[in-house]
């Protein structure tokens, strides 16, 4: 697709995030390994790269005002990090685009440095494609494979972090599961990639947000967070990134609904910045940013409250709420409630772990449901169904062991099932059971390039995973899509919520003697 089809992308924000002035605080104690990836070089900690789509030459693409305030706070913020910004690229054609990231995969700075960022920012068209300046789309794919450890050796081993700004869905009254052209897990992720990290600014299918003054909501609650809290000793990048969920989610009562989402590609340790707070106003840094229109700065408070941070046994995790659900941050679940838990292996080699993982449920207090063997495609739609007709306690848990790559998995029959459709499944619309309730997906995959067929079937209303509309009158809400509309209603509510995926993706091995994740939970 080379334009932007209609999709009520990213509406404007009421002025309410106020200006950000930015003050990195220090890191006191440096974090490394074995449990942090090394991040202590320089200064530079590590080399950035942004890209910002903010005009389009296609007249019916909407200019995304308001977007050069996220490249202003942003490259303010990388600097005081102790980054450097080695390129910032602006309103690029998609060749264009190629090979500049390319051009950057290859700079001497990768050999000198622990880590790398690169940004962009422009409107989406699905879950995982944006729009450059000339309409023609790339997905995050393309992106981040050119920094595997094959394309980009001098990166090899050290973290890689993708931050993708853009809608990842079009708000249409039309569901339609992946097909083998549309599917993103129809094209493997390449083997090569690794210590890949990926943060969304909404989650699969739904809106993002951008102020035409202040910026995105999401770039501005990064900000906000990681200069506030990236210091400290425990805050790693998945802490952080709960923070910013916490964050987002303060904006429902202003009716603004977007919940980010941050995933891992063979991800092996923990990353800190280790912020080295370094305050410069060096021409070079931002001197290339066209300033809009200067208000008077707005004090924003921060809250430097602890949000519940995942800990890395499963028991742990299994009885605290990750914070993601209304009015609470922390929420311990109740006991003798009952609990589920669905087992499904196509794994000859861990049938064992089957019992295995039975024992660490039911000592946990779940009913466990299974294990189901060797499950086709049309006995694992079954199975799902009956689960979610069940009656549920206060949190559901699905295992699944069996073939897989990337973000898919795949029956016995060798269908392929993506995890969208299983947020689908268990979305407040179609499992209203589990509404406002942890939901974690446990999933030990090995890897599957075979040939892989995908069912696309019209699915109704009730399985487009948003609440009720709600109505809004005002005249400043604006499509950042492709046009400029008055009354325009507020998107559609996100039912897909209190998920946790756990995935593992195990390369040239069919876990004949069992799994080292059941070995790791148990």
């Amino acid at each position: 697709m080379e334009s932007v089809i209609e999709n009520n992308d990213c509406l404007d924000l009421v002025p309410q995030i106020g200006s950000l002035n930015i003050d990195v605080k220090p890191v006191l104690f440096i974090q490394g390994p074995p449990e942090f990836y090394k991040n202590d070089s320089g200064p530079p900690r590590g080399a950035v790269f942004i890209a910002n789509y903010k005009n389009f030459s296609d007249k019916q693409i909407q200019t995304r005002r308001g977007s050069k305030k996220d490249v202003e706070n942003l490259t303010k913020f990388f600097s005081q990090m102790g980054y450097k910004v080695v390129k910032l690229l602006e309103d690029s054609c998609r060749d264009q685009t190629l090979a500049a990231m390319r051009l950057f995969s290859e700079h001497k700075i990768h050999k000198e440095v622990d880590s790398m960022i690169l940004v962009v920012m422009s409107h989406g068209l699905n879950d995982n494609t944006f729009v450059t300046s000339n309409g023609k789309t790339m997905t995050s794919q393309e992106v981040y494979e050119i920094f595997s450890d094959k394309n980009c050796p001098a990166l090899k081993q050290k973290p890689k972090l993708f931050i993708f700004q853009h809608c990842r869905g079009n708000n249409k009254n039309v569901a339609l599961s992946m097909s083998p052209s549309s599917s993103p897990g129809s094209r493997r992720t390449d083997k090569t990639s690794s210590d890949i990290m990926l943060l969304y600014s909404t989650i699969s299918g739904n809106v993002s947000y951008r102020h035409p003054k202040y910026g995105t909501l999401f770039i501005h609650q990064i900000c906000k967070v990681f200069m506030n809290n990236a210091w400290k000793s425990a805050s790693d990048l998945a802490s952080l990134m709960r923070e910013v969920e916490e964050g987002l989610s303060r904006y429902e009562k202003l009716d603004i609904y977007q919940r980010c989402e941050h995933r891992f590609i063979r991800k092996r340790k923990k990353l800190h910045f280790n912020p080295m707070a370094i305050k410069s106003n060096d021409a070079q840094e931002i001197g290339h940013i066209n300033k809009e229109v200067q208000t008077e700065e707005e004090k924003v408070q921060s809250d430097n409250s602890d949000i519940f941070q995942m800990d890395s046994t499963i028991e742990k995790c299994l009885h605290k709420d990750p914070g993601f659900a209304e009015n609470s941050s922390v929420r311990e679940l109740q006991p003798n409630i009952k609990k589920r838990v669905l087992l499904i292996n196509n794994l000859v080699g861990c049938v064992s772990d089957m019992d295995t993982l039975k024992h660490i449920f039911i000592f946990l207090g779940y009913d466990v449901i299974g294990p189901h063997f060797n499950v086709t495609y049309e006995e694992f739609k079954e199975v799902i169904k009956e689960f979610k007709e069940k009656d549920h306690g206060e949190s559901a848990l699905f295992v699944f062991y069996g073939d897989g790559f990337s973000d898919c998995i795949v029956t016995s029959d060798h269908f392929g099932i993506h995890f969208n459709e299983l947020q689908r499944e268990f979305n407040d619309t179609n499992c209203p059971k589990l509404s406002n309730k942890p939901k974690i997906f446990i999933n030990n995959l090995c890897y599957f390039d075979g040939d892989v067929k995908y069912e696309c079937t019209y699915q109704p209303e009730s399985h487009l995973g948003h609440q009720e509309e709600m109505e809004s009158d005002s005249e400043e809400w604006v499509i950042d899509c492709n046009e400029k509309k008055s009354n325009e209603s507020i998107p559609n509510i996100p039912a897909e919520r209190d998920m946790f995926f756990v995935n593992v993706e195990m390369e040239g091995s069919r876990c004949e003697k069992g799994s080292l994740l059941t070995d790791a939970l148990n």
